[in-house]
């Protein structure tokens, strides 16, 4: 594959959240508060999309090949089956300031499959505001 396609590949998915312009406030977690947001195209009864935000009160240190840094948020995009209680993470960026400012400590694009969302999780809150009906 060309080393351009990658980019084109990659950026939209590590950027996705920078288009994020209204956070709605979840729940805390942890030392910080979740925010969420729903993609444009929205939820269905099956499947839903969303981006999470969750802002640090302190530095929090990035595990894995940066260590040492920190970040104060995290901002990742998440798809929901809402028929079968599950969850999947897309991207995932690491900020090094409140609210998703700042240099992006760490980004990461994945593929993992879907996994069941655990009552009590992070995951249960989002998928609750996803995919309960208001």
């Amino acid at each position: 594959m060309p080393r351009g396609a990658i980019l084109v590949v990659i950026l939209p998915a590590v950027c996705c959240c920078s288009r994020v312009s209204e956070w709605s406030e979840v729940g805390s977690v942890g030392n910080g508060v979740l925010y969420i947001t729903r993609a444009p195209q929205a939820a269905t009864a099956i499947t839903g999309i969303d981006y999470a935000l969750i802002d640090y009160k302190s530095p929090q240190r990035v595990d894995g090949s940066v260590q040492g840094r920190t970040y104060m948020s995290a901002k990742s995009k998440h798809e929901y089956d809402c028929a079968l209680g599950q969850v999947r993470i897309h991207s995932v960026a690491y900020y090094s300031g409140n609210m998703g400012k700042g240099e992006a400590v760490f980004t990461a694009i994945k593929h993992e499959g879907w996994i069941a969302v655990a009552q009590g999780s992070t995951e249960k809150m989002m998928w609750d505001a996803v995919c309960t009906p208001s």
